[in-house]
């Protein structure tokens, strides 16, 4: 392989790792430090540019987790309107593979959550997600962008069902 194809592949997986923190900090901004949604603007904001990660053409495969989705449209309005009053997401271990314009990528998810009142049963819950997530991804005009995200392994563990066993030790700014 020449200097400039391992090169193009370095960028490539930079590219992606970049657009998976992007997509995780936009996952994270929809709730503030006090565990709650934040104010709809911003939530709207902070989906939009989740939904951004993805190809316009895009497959979300959760499951009884989100279900099937297709297109940005419909996954930006799922993020608008998650399952969760907080929620802080990791994207970790990455193996990505690079052909071209186009890759795969597996990843480790943690994910920390309370979950909204949508569920009675479950409302309050403090819950923390394990899983491995599965993609596919196009190199766009405008970047990397997710072209299919799957959940392959997605484990659930309550860890209290009370948001008391919660806090914050720095309340990053947030007004009450």
């Amino acid at each position: 392989m020449s200097v400039e194809d391992r090169l193009a592949r370095i960028e490539a997986r930079a590219g992606i790792e970049a657009v998976m923190q992007v997509y995780a900090a936009a996952a994270d901004a929809k709730y503030t430090a006090r565990h709650r949604k934040a104010a709809p603007k911003r939530v709207a904001e902070a989906a939009r540019a989740q939904a951004a990660c993805f190809t316009p053409d895009a497959e979300w495969q959760a499951g009884g987790f989100g279900g099937s989705l297709h297109g940005r449209a419909a996954i930006e309005d799922f993020f608008r309107e998650g399952p969760w009053s907080f929620a802080t997401h990791l994207y970790t271990a990455p193996q990505i593979e690079v052909a071209g314009t186009a890759a795969d990528a597996r990843w480790r998810l943690w994910e920390l959550g309370v979950r909204d009142e949508s569920n009675p049963a479950t409302q309050g819950h403090v819950t923390l997600l394990t899983g491995v997530v599965r993609q596919s991804w196009r190199l766009l005009p405008e970047g990397w962008r997710i072209a299919v995200m799957a959940f392959d392994q997605l484990h659930a563990l309550t860890l209290a069902t009370d948001t008391a066993a919660l806090s914050c030790l720095i309340p990053a700014g947030d007004t009450p």
